[in-house]
């Protein structure tokens, strides 16, 4: 929690959202090269796309641009809705449910994908039903992921699209190095304290190994998916789902701290 003497241990959340980084990194690399360049979880680069494609009037080159962003938006409610049940109802906690239903939807996008790619690699286009199906699947999974996890040691962490850990990790690298300057307490009012809120140098530098340990299993995670992608197609897929299980079955026999 925000104002408490961080940790120098790793604490096992920490490793759960570098885990599910690289999970989406995966996935996220294996849907780009299946599914002809569309991300399936970075959002910004999609609504990017379809920018550019609405500005040149190129509708039809937007309209699967748009459905993942739909798709995206619906994964996170129904995700969401299935949450609040689950703990409407007593669970301890909605992870496993939401990570159990992100394996049954990985599964069924290697399964599917498997029989409209072949031996391509990739679909044939993007207006085929195969498209939409798997982008569905991929896409709704990636939102299910997001529900998942929410906050690691008091912070908002995000393991599904990394823009904003690298923008963490940047301010608390730079409010580490003031408090390494200077060693003393930063007066009140300055831009890190009051704007940022960053606390000790402790904390920053926890903060910071944190947020930037989410992009580099990402990115790890990105590079895995395209490596065995391109050796065992949708089959490499296996390797995500054989985590979340993992993930899953550890949180039954230790469960995750709140």
């Amino acid at each position: 929690m925000d104002g408490e003497p961080a940790s120098a241990v790793i604490s096992a959340k920490e490793f759960l959202a570098w885990a599910l980084a690289a999970v989406a990194g995966f996935i996220d690399a294996v849907g780009y090269r299946t599914l002809r360049h569309l991300f399936t979880a970075h959002m910004s680069g999609n609504s990017a796309r379809l920018g550019v494609f609405l500005g040149e009037a190129r509708l039809g080159s937007a309209v699967p641009l748009a459905a993942a962003v739909l798709l995206f938006v619906f994964g996170i409610a129904v995700a969401t809705v299935l949450a609040e049940v689950a703990s409407r109802r007593g669970a301890r906690s909605a992870m496993p449910w939401l990570l159990g239903v992100q394996v049954l939807l990985l599964a069924a996008f290697m399964g599917y994908g498997a029989s409209v790619i072949g031996t391509v690699g990739q679909v044939p286009d993007h207006s085929g039903r195969g498209f939409y199906v798997l982008a569905a699947l991929a896409i709704i999974s990636i939102g299910f992921q997001v529900c998942a996890l929410q906050y690691v040691g008091g912070q908002r962490a995000r393991t599904t699209y990394v823009s904003g850990m690298l923008t963490r990790f940047s301010q608390e690298f730079v409010n580490w190095l003031f408090w390494l300057h200077d060693g003393t307490r930063r007066p009140r009012g300055t831009y890190l304290g009051e704007a940022l809120q960053s606390g000790s140098r402790d904390e920053s530098a926890a903060r910071a190994l944190l947020f930037g340990g989410i992009w580099c299993w990402y990115l790890g995670g990105a590079i895995a998916g395209s490596f065995l992608d391109g050796r065992w197609r949708l089959w490499s897929l296996a390797c995500p789902i054989a985590l979340l299980v993992a993930i899953i079955a550890l949180d039954q026999w230790r469960p995750f701290k709140p």
